[in-house]
């Protein structure tokens, strides 16, 4: 991201979430009705134009409502990753955690939407230009958690375990990590080093759900990002994900990629569900693993 702004690929990804609920996905049980309420004026604009002329063609052709051809494959990755993160974090929370981490926050609207957080306390953890507009953005919604703390913090600069202390996290207790979306942005060095904090701070028990994209596949948005100021620097393959996890004293319980997304969530077998099986081999490759500490 460029020094002083907040994330350009944060608002994408929020804009392609509004989608999703507004009827776009064939993701089956997706919803996020913090996504357009945290998206700023420009994106949300361009997301209510869409789905108008989505809902539109509907009435016309008696159809479901689909996306433009353009946007779909993102809308569905991005609507997968959230089902399967989504029900990482439930499964976390019934086996102890209550604390919940969202590392390289955006505009995510869990602490928002999701069930299950009022024993928690929720630290959304962001670079200090995009912690600022979600602040801003989030001022009309209201947090279900316990505990909602914003921990201001530069993966490639800053301390994240002196932030995270300092903001009130507990290293005894059992935490969920989530770490959506991130790690195609930072250093090697920087994804290591994070790695090796969360491990620091985790109690027995406690787990990172971390998505990572592997190498080699065809995708308009790694150069779409790269005009935003955001390449792709931090691809790694799963063997390099398991690895530094594993220095970090990670271990790997799963590790999933879009074939399993879509036999857990999508809905029907026609497209876009037919642009799924692409994105295994045409788009980027895209991937979650979870770790236990």
């Amino acid at each position: 991201m460029r020094k002083g702004r907040a994330s350009t690929s944060s608002s994408l990804v929020t804009l392609l979430r509004a989608l999703a609920d507004g009827g776009l996905s064939e993701v089956r049980g997706f919803a996020d009705p913090t996504a357009m309420v945290l998206l700023p004026p420009p994106w949300r604009l361009a997301g209510h134009a869409i789905l108008s002329v989505a809902r539109r063609a509907r009435r016309n052709r008696r159809a479901r409502p689909r996306p433009p051809q353009r946007w779909r494959r993102g809308l569905e990755l991005i609507a997968l990753r959230t089902r399967a993160l989504d029900d990482e974090w439930y499964a976390a929370h019934e086996g102890g955690a209550r604390q919940l981490v969202i590392l390289g926050a955006g505009l995510d609207g869990r602490a928002f939407r999701l069930e299950e957080l009022a024993d928690v306390a929720v630290f959304e953890v962001d670079h200090p230009s995009t912690q600022a507009l979600k602040r801003e953005r989030a001022k009309a919604l209201h947090s279900r958690a316990r505990e909602h703390r914003y921990v201001p913090v530069d993966f490639e600069s800053d301390s994240l375990s002196e932030a995270l202390r300092s903001a009130g996290h507990h290293a005894s207790v059992i935490t969920f990590w989530l770490w959506e979306g991130v790690t195609t942005y930072l250093t090697a060095a920087a994804q290591q080093s994070t790695l090796d904090a969360v491990s620091a701070l985790s109690a027995p028990g406690s787990r990172i759900a971390m998505t990572y994209v592997e190498p080699g596949g065809r995708s308009g948005t790694p150069g779409m990002m790269r005009l935003f100021g955001e390449p792709h620097i931090g691809l790694m393959t799963s063997a390099t994900a398991r690895e530094r996890l594993a220095r970090a004293g990670l271990r790997v319980i799963e590790d999933m990629g879009i074939d399993e997304w879509r036999q857990r969530y999508v809905q029907t077998r026609v497209a876009p569900a037919e642009a799924l099986r692409a994105l295994s081999t045409q788009g980027l490759r895209a991937r979650i693993a979870v770790a236990e500490r």
